[in-house]
């Protein structure tokens, strides 16, 4: 059975260090995953956080090869990728680990406020 340790979160962001912040503080608040911060931009303005790993990639931003990138530093067999103005939700890990335990490999959870998920009518899983 996987639990919340067993998860890193690969934030990926090209700017905006106080987005960043706020994800990383929400991911704190919420869980005890690990943390991956991937970013092109000077992080020099950025505050350096206890317990996570911050890479800064001479590259122009590329969200593949950045999540890629994440994923290869990861230490952990489950992974989540999220975009640096993310704000994780109370409970948000249960969800996740509830189908991984039940052996499904690929989760993609569905947002009911976006318009492209109208159609949607549940979490997707495979």
């Amino acid at each position: 059975m996987y639990s919340d340790k067993d998860i890193t979160v690969i934030i990926l962001g090209s700017k905006l260090h106080n987005l960043t912040e706020n994800c990383i503080k929400t991911i704190h608040e919420t869980s005890e995953a690990k943390i991956i911060v991937l970013t092109c931009s000077d992080l020099g303005n950025m505050k350096q956080i206890n317990d996570v790993q911050t890479f800064h990639v001479d590259l122009p931003f590329n969200y593949n090869k950045f999540a890629n990138i994440g994923a290869e530093a990861a230490n952990t067999e489950l992974l989540v990728i999220a975009n640096n103005d993310l704000l994780f939700q109370k409970d948000w890990s249960k969800g996740l680990l509830y189908w991984v335990n039940k052996g499904h490999e690929v989760i993609s959870p569905r947002e009911p406020k976006d318009k492209r998920h109208s159609d949607i009518k549940t979490d997707i899983t495979g």
